[in-house]
C-alpha cells in the first residue's frame, strides 16, 4: 500500500501505533528497508498482497465474522463515519481522495440520510 499523501498517513500511523514492524525496524537497524509499506516480514520486505488477503480471510474465519473483503474495509470506515455526521472533506482526506465529489458521488445515499443533512445544505 503506497501512495503520494496515503503513505505520508500510514507512515504517521506506524508512528503513533508501534506494532510488531516498529520492533522489527529497531532490531535490524540501520539496514532495515525502507519500503514505506504497511505490511511488511520481520525483514522488512513487503508481504505478497495474495499473503496479507489470505492471512485477512483467514482471521475473519476464525474470528466467526461475517465474509467481508480486505478492499471493502475503508468503505465500511467511510459509511460508519459518514453515517456517524463526520464531515464528508475529512472522510475524503482519510479515504485519500483528491476531492470531496468522489466521496460524495460514491457514498451519497448515506450522505443523504444522516440526521444533519437533512436540509442543511452544507454537504
Amino acid at each position: 500500500m503506497r501512495g503520494g499523501d496515503s503513505g505520508e498517513r500510514q507512515l504517521e500511523l506506524l508512528v503513533q501505533v508501534p506494532g510488531p514492524g516498529t520492533q522489527w525496524r529497531l532490531a535490524v537497524g540501520d539496514s532495515w528497508p525502507h519500503t514505506g509499506l504497511f505490511f511488511v516480514r520481520p525483514d522488512g520486505h513487503g508481504w505478497h498482497p495474495n499473503a496479507v488477503t489470505q492471512r485477512f480471510r483467514r482471521l475473519v474465519r476464525q474470528g466467526g465474522l461475517p465474509p467481508i473483503r480486505l478492499h471493502d474495509l475503508p468503505h465500511s470506515a467511510a459509511t460508519i463515519a459518514l453515517s456517524a455526521g463526520v464531515d464528508v472533506k475529512v472522510v475524503s482526506e482519510q479515504l485519500g481522495h483528491s476531492t470531496t465529489t468522489l466521496t460524495r458521488d460514491t457514498y451519497q445515499s448515506v450522505i443523504m440520510d444522516t440526521p444533519t443533512s437533512a436540509g442543511s445544505g452544507s454537504r
